[in-house]
């Protein structure tokens, strides 16, 4: 019994002694590993901690520039400022009083202006740049100057007194102190202290002013291209710094992001003492349960925990032995009951997540999935992904039912699964869509593959005796050439299908001057609603000149949107966006309402012009338009023939029935209606006879060259008798030069309109011009027009 019981004893003690060595040395290298690990890891935050930083004030310069570079290039297309630059020797005062208001709302610190050779001829602050570089400072990128030891975010713009000069006749420069952008916002953003230099020499800083003497003596630990890490001490605290040019091409200024030590890195010594204290007691504790449960360890026991983490990692192939004592017995049981169940449900719902129920194929979480494994297992091999639709489903469905239309669709994967010999992916991706992934090897040309995709759809389906022709279109785009990941590839592909939609072809390769679903457009598409409750958007008005007369006797209404972000955006990057999100009968109304308020307030002053306004496709077919605009005549007092509706041949051609009756409506109420932009649709001589309008638009693209070109002459005298024939008034848009005007009155044009007269302006500025414009309170119907 001795003997046993010392036998016992012995192999418990050895276990015992085992395992808490054992646990020493785990701990130990635990100890070691997570020191050094944690260590690492702090480098690395503070590292990428610096990168990620670098790339916020990059940003926010980049956005400084960009909002300057706007700031600026709107100022040097402002025709008063030219006029007062021509003049500016004569008269500086005011032009330095012009382009004050100018740099107080651009927000910038000066303004000046430099003749095309570089000299200075007025600037609002009495600074003299120490190096100039009109050229350069007009770009993208972020340029600095510098003056009287300050720095200076500059831009510049070329002033052309007439439009089309090869040369400049003078410069715009603007510049921002830097003091202004460099701020405790981002030392905030960034959690470091910023400091830039020029040269050797710090001069900005967000911290205390002592740290730009402690950093010009600092000690470089590190370098890597034009960026540097580098340690100094400041009131007697160890400091890490890191140097990087912000400037694009001169890598003398730079900015530097400085922390201190205690801050950077963790406090090793408490987490050392933590961790020993940690590990003593888990020791302590472990050995204490080890003596209770070293006697209960079996190798059966260790066989069945290394089948339930098998079955854990997605094992479920495990031979378990139902042998041993009824404990363990009934545990094998139980894992092998377990295994068996587990591995039914997961194929089980693996089929369900990712393969279509309709057609067996794999869907389009599982085909994105594929891709996604193909790019990262074959890195840089291109392959294709084709995205296909049925043309006209819908009007299968709705014909045959919706039951014919699903064997329509597992006809179509049949045939699908039969292209590429099993080496492409083929997907039921939703709906009528399907997608194929074809790799791009010697035997697979892409334009074969189409082919052989195309010659599927020529023989017709047999759907319960029902011989149907069936078309696809199909959309290409491939990897790594258009993208190189796979949301991109997938966008790509989608974007090629939508353009091979838009041009009824049966397939179109992906082109990236299509991509127009940017982040930007995206973001706008969502403000769209909120601007106009806002009233961030802005209406400008281009005069009408009644070429008979030389008088201003109407204005064209068009919108901006003043984005708080983004400057002033023109409609044609958000109007199609308004017409997508819904908000465009929305902006419609503003503009309507905007347009008649000021035309009252116009003819109170004694100004009494009719009034244009654009109308979109979609204003036309919702029949409430009429409704909207009689409620504001009457509330305006306004005659309805003082307003001018001016309607595309297209948004007529989109749905010509619904835009003819409330053309008719809205003609009904006396209000005039105009065809713009003619001559770029595609509307016949019948729909123009039907509809209501009095007014035909002759667009700016036959106009622009009008007095240097024969074809576009021809044009113009040809719609013009057409428009007289059928008692319409026409007007020229574009008009750029007295010459073309001279053309246009020639053939008996009534109104003119473009840049030659004026540019659009907003309402205070339009008003202005008007009232001391020799188009306005002339009696004279005889006088030739000649340049302003």
């Amino acid at each position: 019994m001795a003997g046993k019981l010392s036998s016992v004893n012995s192999l418990t003690n050895r276990i015992l002694i085992f395992f808490i060595f054992l646990l020493i040395l785990i701990s130990s290298l635990l100890l070691t590993t997570t020191l050094r690990t944690i260590y690492q890891h702090s480098i690395d935050q503070l590292r990428g901690h610096f990168k990620t930083s670098q790339k916020v004030l990059m940003n926010s310069l980049e956005n400084d520039a960009l909002t300057l570079a706007r700031s600026v290039k709107l100022l040097s297309k402002d025709f008063s400022t030219k006029a007062l630059i021509a003049s500016g020797r004569e008269d500086p005062a005011s032009l330095r009083a012009a382009l004050g208001n100018h740099r107080d709302r651009a927000k910038a610190t000066f303004v000046m202006v430099y003749t095309n050779d570089g000299k200075p001829v007025v600037s609002t602050e009495e600074y003299q740049l120490e190096w100039v570089e009109l050229e350069s400072w007009k770009d993208n990128g972020v340029r600095f100057a510098s003056a009287e030891n300050r720095l200076f975010l500059v831009k510049s713009s070329p002033v052309f007194f007439v439009e089309g000069k090869a040369d400049p006749d003078a410069w715009l420069v603007m510049g921002t102190d830097m003091t202004l952008l460099i701020t405790d916002k981002l030392t905030e953003l960034t959690g470091f202290d910023v400091i830039v230099s020029v040269g050797e020499q710090p001069i900005i800083t967000t911290g205390p002013e002592e740290f730009l003497s402690s950093v010009s003596r600092d000690t470089i630990i590190a370098r890597s291209d034009n960026e540097s890490v580098f340690d100094f001490t400041f009131e007697k605290e160890g400091w890490l710094g890191y140097r990087f040019p912000v400037g694009w091409d001169d890598k003398t200024i730079t900015s530097t992001f400085v922390i201190a030590n205690h801050r950077a890195l963790l406090n090793y010594q408490n987490l050392v003492a933590k961790l020993l204290f940690a590990i003593a007691l888990l020791v302590g504790i472990s050995f204490v349960f080890s003596v209770f449960i070293s006697h209960g360890i079996t190798r059966r026991l260790w066989f069945l925990v290394d089948v339930a983490n098998k079955i854990k990692r997605g094992d479920y192939e495990n031979n378990i032995p139902l042998s041993g004592t009824i404990e363990v017995r009934s545990l094998a049981e139980a894992l092998e009951s377990m295994q068996d169940g587990i591995r039914k449900r997961e194929e089980e719902i693996n089929k369900l997540a990712f393969y279509d129920e309709l057609t067996g194929l794999p869907n389009r979480p599982r085909f994105i999935a594929i891709v996604r494994q193909r790019i990262l297992e074959r890195s840089g091999q291109s392959f294709t992904v084709m995205l296909l639709d049925i043309d006209r489903f819908k009007e299968v469905n709705d014909t045959l039912g919706h039951d014919l239309g699903d064997k329509l669709i597992q006809l179509i994967a049949k045939r699908l699964q039969s292209l590429g010999s099993g080496k492409f992916t083929h997907a039921h991706i939703g709906g009528d869509e399907f997608a194929i992934l074809v790799p791009q090897e010697d035997e697979f040309d892409t334009e074969i593959v189409i082919d052989q995709l195309i010659a599927l759809f020529q023989t017709p389906f047999n759907l319960d005796g029902i011989h149907l022709d069936v078309s696809a279109s199909f959309g290409v785009a491939s990897y790594p050439k258009d993208a190189q990941d796979t949301i991109g590839i997938m966008q790509c592909a989608d974007i090629a299908l939508y353009t091979c939609k838009g041009t009824h072809k049966p397939f179109a390769y992906y082109e990236s001057h299509r991509n127009v679903h940017s982040r930007m457009r995206l973001s706008l598409l969502s403000e769209l609603r909120k601007a106009i409750l806002e009233n961030q958007f802005e209406l400008y008005y281009q005069p009408k000149l009644d070429i008979a007369t030389g008088q201003v006797v109407s204005v064209e209404s068009l919108v901006r949107w003043n984005h708080p972000e983004h400057g002033l955006i023109p409609p044609d990057e958000f109007i199609q966006l308004a017409e997508q999100s819904g908000a465009i009968s929305d902006l419609t109304h503003w503009i309507i309402k905007v347009a008649l308020k000021q035309h009252k307030n116009w003819v109170e002053k004694g100004i009494e012009l009719s009034i244009s306004v654009n109308v979109s496709p979609i204003d036309l077919t919702e029949l409430k338009l009429h409704v909207y605009i009689e409620s504001l005549l009457s509330e305006f007092r306004i005659s309805p023939d003082m307003l001018v509706l001016e309607v595309t041949e297209n948004a007529v051609m989109s749905e010509p029935e619904q835009a003819l009756k409330a053309l008719d409506l809205l003609q009904r109420m006396g209000v005039k209606l105009s065809v713009d932009d003619f001559g770029t649709g595609y509307s016949s001589m019948g729909q123009l006879k039907d509809m209501p309008v009095s007014e035909l638009k002759i667009d700016k693209s036959f106009v622009l060259e009008l007095a240097n070109n024969e074809d576009d002459e021809t044009i113009v005298k040809s719609t013009v008798d057409l428009a007289h024939n059928l008692g319409l008034t026409v007007v020229a848009e574009g008009v750029e030069n007295q010459e073309s005007l001279d053309v246009l009155a020639k053939y008996e044009v009534e109104l003119a309109q473009g840049y030659y007269i004026s540019k659009p302006l907003p309402a205070e500025r339009f008003e202005q011009w008007l009232l001391a414009s020799k188009y306005w309170g002339q009696a004279d119907s005889h006088r030739s027009i000649s340049s302003q």
